[in-house]
C-alpha cells in the first residue's frame, strides 16, 4: 500500500469555516480524488499528525477525510 504524502495544513480560513459549520450542523459538500460526497460535519480530528474531517453522509455512514485532499464545493448542500 503506498505512503500517502506529507501533510500540507490547511488554510486557517478553510479550517475555520469547517468549525462553524460543525457547530451550526451545516451540510457541506466536498470534492475529493474519489468524487463528490455531501453529508453533515461531525467533528474535526488530529491523527497521525495530519487533521481530518470527520463527516456523515445521508446514509449515515461515517466518512474520515484527510483535510488538505479535500475542497470545499458547497456550505448549506441540499
Amino acid at each position: 500500500m503506498p505512503l500517502e504524502p506529507a501533510y500540507r495544513p490547511v488554510s486557517c480560513a478553510l479550517h475555520s469555516e469547517l468549525e462553524l459549520a460543525i457547530m451550526r450542523q451545516t451540510r457541506l459538500r466536498l470534492s475529493t480524488a474519489k468524487g463528490e460526497i455531501s453529508g453533515r460535519p461531525l467533528d474535526l480530528l488530529i491523527r497521525e499528525g495530519a487533521e481530518y474531517l470527520l463527516l456523515q453522509d445521508d446514509h449515515g455512514q461515517e466518512h474520515s477525510l484527510r483535510l488538505d485532499q479535500i475542497q470545499l464545493t458547497e456550505i448549506g448542500a441540499q
